[in-house]
């Protein structure tokens, strides 16, 4: 069973990697930030933090891959407050709900006294700790190590053209990243939510979900998601040789979120698409913008 978020170091001697799988795990087991204001869970953010860790584990199943717990220790639930302040210190936007720090190994949400959308959020971060990870050591002379990360999931830290002893803090592909998590989130809410073995306390949560699905979670990356089905469905009318549904299409992201060589594949797919050049584009601009929201502003 896989025991720390970080897949593969890059950079560094032998004794270095070591040193910094040492920290990484000693980080992801401690979890002792003296910065952080979190509140004690309660009994059923608890429960779902079990929930959400086995529903994510059967889709590393579906893919291959071995287990990789994450405990409630590795999540950290602030306060409206010290939540806004904590991502304001990370330099994530104003409004953001939820985060996964690779640094720290761990999973912050911002309390919002809904547990539907506590649920959706947790899915959805712990669908990011669980990604593909890699980190980079830099050597800087004399100088203390930098580590950093390199890539988690489809977001890849591009390269410091200026000083190569420095990461750049730019990266490519986080739209598209963002979007395939949060489709994987909606869908395993959905998937424990119909599931028989949701605990007969939660199952108040069923029907706030058929109620509110559309409300509370087609919202969050609605643009992203819109510009990737548009992409996704670009590239199955292209290869209905290969594929015989978006849904397909969409697997193949979706594996790669988890599987470092899988990234490749969707490479492929999108230079077969949108022609020569066009990984780096949308990796360095952003995907394609949406035909549906093209016709609706013309």
């Amino acid at each position: 069973m896989r025991e720390l978020s970080v897949n593969e170091i890059f950079g560094g001697s032998v004794e270095r990697k070591r040193d910094v799988k040492k920290f990484y795990s000693e980080i992801f087991e401690l979890q002792n930030f003296s910065d952080i204001k979190e509140r004690d869970k309660t009994k059923d953010e608890l429960l779902m933090i079990d929930l959400v860790n086995k529903e994510t584990n059967k889709l590393l199943d579906r893919f291959g891959i071995e287990h990789f717990d994450i405990s409630a220790k590795n999540i950290h639930v602030l306060e409206k407050e010290a939540a806004i302040q904590y991502y304001k210190k990370m330099g994530l936007p104003e409004g953001t709900y939820g985060s996964f720090d690779p640094a720290r190994q761990a999973i912050f949400l911002k309390e919002e006294g809904d547990m539907l959308f506590f649920m959706k959020n947790l899915a959805h971060e712990m669908s990011h700790i669980k990604s593909y990870q890699s980190a980079q050591i830099f050597s800087r002379g004399a100088e203390k190590p930098l580590i950093t990360d390199r890539r988690f999931g489809l977001s890849i830290q591009l390269r410091n053209k200026e000083n190569r002893r420095a990461p750049s803090g730019k990266y490519a592909f986080s739209d598209l990243d963002e979007a395939v998590i949060d489709v994987l989130a909606n869908r395993l809410v959905r998937d424990i939510l119909e599931s028989a073995d949701l605990p007969e306390k939660l199952n108040y949560l069923r029907k706030r979900y058929k109620e509110d699905a559309d409300k509370l979670f087609e919202r969050s990356y609605f643009a992203y998601k819109l510009r990737f089905w548009d992409m996704v469905t670009r590239i199955y009318e292209k290869h209905k040789d290969e594929f015989s549904s978006p849904n397909e299409v969409f697997e193949v992201f979706a594996e790669a979120i988890f599987k470092k060589k899988k990234f490749l594949e969707v490479g492929k797919l999108i230079e077969s698409t949108f022609g020569k050049h066009g990984f780096r584009i949308i990796g360095e601009s952003g995907m394609p913008e949406s035909e549906i929201k093209k016709s609706t502003e013309e």
